[in-house]
C-alpha cells in the first residue's frame, strides 16, 4: 500500500502509475540471496522520478523530499521487505518516473522469511 500510495503522490498532477506481479528468475549476483526463482511485485510511476543522491537516501526513515511528508512511507516497505527475506530494487531518474520492485523469493525455493 505504501508503494502505491507513493506512486501516487508522484503523479498529482497527472501522468499514470502501473502495479503488476510477475514470476521472475534474479539473474545479477546480489550477497544474502536465498534463491533464483522470486514472485515480484513492481510499482512504477511516470512522476518526476529522483536523483542519485535521493535515491541513496530514501530508504532512510524520516527522510522525505516532500513538504508534510514523514518520510516513513518506504522506510516501512523496506523494513517489510526484508523481514520476508525480501529485496526492494530501486530504478529511477530526474524526469524519467520511478520503478519500485519487491523481489519475494518463491515459496518452491525452500527460502524462508527472516522474524
Amino acid at each position: 500500500m505504501n508503494l502505491a500510495l507513493n506512486a501516487r503522490e508522484a503523479v498529482r498532477n497527472g501522468g499514470a502509475e502501473d502495479i503488476s506481479t510477475y514470476a521472475a528468475r534474479w539473474r545479477r549476483w546480489r550477497p544474502g540471496a536465498t534463491s533464483l526463482r522470486y514472485c515480484v511485485l513492481s510499482v512504477k510511476d511516470v512522476g518526476p522520478g529522483v536523483s542519485p543522491e535521493v535515491r541513496d537516501r530514501i530508504l532512510e526513515p524520516f527522510f522525505t523530499t516532500r513538504e508534510g511528508g514523514s518520510g516513513l512511507g518506504l522506510a516501512i516497505v523496506h523494513g517489510i521487505a526484508r523481514r520476508h527475506g525480501a529485496h526492494l530494487e530501486i530504478v529511477s531518474a530526474p524526469g524519467e518516473g520511478s520503478t519500485f520492485r519487491v523481489w519475494f523469493p518463491s515459496s518452491k525455493s525452500g527460502a524462508r522469511p527472516q522474524i
